[in-house]
């Protein structure tokens, strides 16, 4: 402060007891709004300051946000991938084993009867067994054709199965018997697959309960 007494801008009969660092002005005591590091603030200018404050805290917060939904994003992409892995080798096992044991039975006997021995597996037998394979395997189609409709929508369950037409099936798959379509079931948050006709294939039933196949045999 000058040698010479200033009297504060605001107030010409008070003297001035400071400068503002932000304008410059002479203030007194009573027009000191805020005081940082040993520096006086008009209010002018410390209403600007706490702006800038604020504009640079919203700033931070924003960036934050963008932070935490990059990384959301980033966790979402990372379990779909992990979703999508896990249907595709879901279906990929169940051909496999689909073919394994339909090629095992058809060696077993087919090397019996090379041996001119009689086939242990009548005719009617090995159709029935590879149709209960077909029906085995229509279930665990529909249902990774199921979870790949809930990975791309939310977790939401198609309310029917033609919902499943062409982004996931071809072609709904049919009881290779009869040609009766598969009934589909929503039921607690889940859902359910069941053969129209187990009984052709010596079961109580056959269905496809959230990815797993049940059956019970007819004893």
């Amino acid at each position: 402060m000058s040698t010479k007494q200033e009297y504060c801008r605001n107030h010409s009969d008070r003297e001035a007891v400071g400068v503002c660092a932000g304008c410059g002005a002479p203030i007194c005591q009573h027009c000191i709004s805020e005081q940082r590091s040993g520096k006086f603030l008009c209010f002018d200018c410390a209403l600007d300051s706490s702006l800038d404050d604020f504009s640079e805290l919203n700033k931070k917060q924003r960036e934050l946000g963008e932070q935490k939904r990059s990384e959301v994003a980033r966790s979402q992409k990372k379990k779909e991938k992990k979703k999508e892995k896990r249907a595709f080798r879901i279906f990929l096992t169940v051909c496999l084993v689909f073919i394994a044991l339909e090629g095992g039975v058809l060696l077993v006997d087919y090397y019996l009867q090379q041996k001119d021995e009689s086939s242990f597996i009548s005719s009617h037998e090995m159709e029935l067994r590879y149709n209960r394979d077909v029906s085995v395997n229509d279930l665990h189609v529909i249902g990774t054709a199921i979870e790949m409709y809930q990975l791309h929508n939310n977790g939401e369950l198609p309310k029917d199965l033609n919902s499943l037409m062409t982004e996931y099936v071809q072609k709904l798959p049919t009881d290779p018997i009869t040609g009766s379509e598969y009934a589909y079931v929503i039921e607690g948050g889940g859902y359910r697959i069941e053969s129209p006709n187990p009984e052709l294939y010596g079961l109580r039933y056959l269905v496809n309960r959230n990815g797993r196949v049940y059956h019970e045999e007819i004893k």
